[in-house]
């Protein structure tokens, strides 16, 4: 059911319950007010009673517009305005008793009592049925012609978005998106736009991916093939030093698909981490270990400083955030260069920093480091797959934190794992 008909149906019930509502008390007002119009004819033909029972003026009138008839207290007709009447009290069976100070003087009866046998009361309530119902089908007209109008204005710009989205779902990415209408209809128009510049940079990065996975294996894949080749066909010798250079190759491909694999993982809806308490130094102990034969191969100084004993997270995954952090640190530090790790809490914050004096990360690309593959201007002399550092994001991210850069001549350039405590 479309929004049309069902803000038609809405209205419609709106409009019935309102209209019941009405009757009701249109009814209810009708049966009060002809309780008090009795009351008041009850009231007169009492005072009419009193007036002939105790008035000696045999001119005392009874009421035109009241049927009724008075006895005295021996049951002796004393006034009619129907007729001669009984002259005496036979049976009534509405028959009415007038007292003063608790003393019965007298009886009266009156006829039937209708609201609507008067004929001034009777167009009264005509005009007023003929009013109400008239009332009721134009509040009807208006009712729906502002539930059509509402509908339609409603509806139009959400027809619009959606006919959007069906376009972006097919691939038209090109489409402008409508902001027109209700805040809510806004919000909606400004979150499809959000989709659809995510949806047009995601598939930039996947073409972009897919070029740079095809070139990064092309590469080694045609060494590999041309040295294997060349010695099969023995115009190269088959000595170590090319084996060797083969086997790089192939951990070259090993850890390129190793970082696809992984960052496939991290990024399934299904991924779950599994948090625990951490012991800062024996994680910063175990990093030590694993960076420290590249680092003195290359002459860097690992220091580490730990002003927060303890984290949260989930071991593994954050092992391999910053295990690609002070890789990626190792890297771009020259010979006999210093790299720093520093454990550190600030209010609600875990700050896990990895700091290097090598080249400085122009200002352009820092928001680009983090992408899939990107590899900027310096770090295309240095091997790497391109993924270490979008995989420790995601795993920053997971955690419901993220990462942070600054890079400068003067402070050094600077990643710093941000987790919450």
């Amino acid at each position: 059911m479309n929004l049309v008909k069902k803000t038609f149906i809405i209205f419609l019930l709106a409009f019935t319950v309102q209209m019941l509502l009405l009757t009701g008390m249109v009814a209810l007002g009708y049966t009060q007010s002809e309780r008090t119009w009795k009351d008041i004819r009850m009231e007169r033909a009492h005072d009419a009673a009193v007036a002939v029972l105790t008035s000696t003026d045999a001119e005392v009138m009874l009421p035109r517009e009241i049927a009724m008839t008075v006895y005295n207290a021996q049951g002796i007709l004393a006034a009619s305005n129907r007729g001669t009447g009984r002259m005496r009290i036979t049976q009534e069976t509405d028959l009415q008793s007038v007292r003063i100070d608790g003393q019965v003087i007298g009886y009266y009866t009156t006829g039937t009592l209708s609201f609507r046998s008067d004929a001034a009361n009777q167009e009264f309530i005509d005009t007023l049925l003929r009013m109400f119902l008239l009332g009721i089908l134009a509040s009807l007209a208006i009712s729906l012609a502002a539930a059509v109008y509402f509908s339609r204005i409603v509806s139009r710009p959400a027809v619009s978005i959606s006919q959007v989205l069906r376009r972006l779902a097919g691939g038209s990415l090109d489409e402008p998106v409508p902001r027109n209408g209700s805040p809510e209809i806004i919000a909606i128009a400004d979150s499809a736009l959000a989709l659809r510049d995510r949806l047009i940079r995601e598939r930039t990065l996947r073409s972009q991916w897919a070029q740079d996975i095809a070139h990064d294996l092309r590469t080694p894949v045609a060494s590999l093939k041309a040295q294997l080749e060349g010695m099969a066909d023995g115009v190269l010798s088959l000595d170590a030093g090319r084996l060797t250079r083969a086997v790089a190759e192939c951990d070259r491909m090993h850890r390129l698909i190793d970082d696809l694999e992984q960052l496939i993982k991290l990024e399934s809806p299904e991924m779950r981490i599994q948090p625990d308490t951490l012991d800062c130094a024996s994680l910063a102990e175990s990093l030590l270990e694993r960076f420290q034969e590249a680092a003195e191969a290359k002459h860097i100084s690992l220091s580490v400083s730990t002003e927060t004993t303890v984290l949260r997270g989930d071991e593994p995954l954050v092992f391999r955030a910053l295990s690609n952090i002070i890789s990626n640190a190792l890297r771009h530090t020259p010979p006999s260069g210093v790299v720093r790790l520093a454990f550190q809490q600030k209010d609600s914050v875990y700050r896990i920093s990895v700091t290097n004096w090598g080249d400085v990360i122009p200002p352009e690309e820092q928001q680009l480091v983090f992408d899939r593959l990107y590899r900027g201007e310096f770090a295309r002399r240095t091997s790497g797959s391109g993924l270490g550092l979008t995989i420790a994001l995601r795993i920053a991210e997971l955690h419901g934190g993220t990462i942070t850069l600054s890079s400068s001549a003067h402070s050094g350039t600077c990643f710093s794992l941000e987790l919450p405590v």
